[in-house]
């Protein structure tokens, strides 16, 4: 199924008229790894790196998308969300909604019919670098296009 993803993120992308780069590598877990196989420092990597956690509160979930040099700040996004019911969502439910293993979750919540909020801090980087539905696929593109083509809610809540 995440082939699938693969090819709805470019499609997704090719209607916006968005420029990407992607490409096949060894298979991959943290964002470390990752940066890594894109051929970067690990600095470079991290910064570059757009991670995508799936977040449970009161039975919905919701996409963050921040740098991966970044944590998750559940204090933030409680008051975000408005509620004291705040979790990372559970491996098998991440593959329910989105199709990918934790770890190849693309920043397209959209995709998935999920709400995205996105930190700052990851426009501070000209392009941006995530898995894009696999562990073995990378894309790139330029931060602002994904901005423009996704509809999210900049909001900050990494540490």
């Amino acid at each position: 199924m995440s082939e699938e993803v693969f090819q709805n993120i470019k499609e997704f992308l090719d209607e916006k008229n968005v420029e990407y780069t992607y490409f096949n590598h060894r298979p991959v877990k943290t964002s470390k790894e990752a940066a890594e196989v894109r051929d970067m420092t690990v600095e470079e990597g991290l910064k570059r790196g757009a991670k995508a956690m799936v977040i449970r509160s009161e039975g919905e979930y919701y996409m963050f998308v921040l740098p991966a040099n970044k944590k998750i700040d559940f204090g933030s996004i409680r008051d975000i969300l408005d509620t004291d019911s705040v979790s990372l969502a559970d491996p098998e439910k991440v593959k329910d909604i989105t199709g990918c293993k934790v770890g190849g979750v693309p920043p397209f919540g959209n995709l998935f019919d999920i709400p995205v909020f996105v930190d700052p801090l990851l426009f501070e980087n000209d392009k941006i670098d995530f898995n894009a539905g696999m562990r073995t696929v990378s894309m790139e593109l330029e931060a602002d296009e994904w901005r423009r083509a996704v509809d999210s809610v900049v909001v900050g809540f990494s540490m």
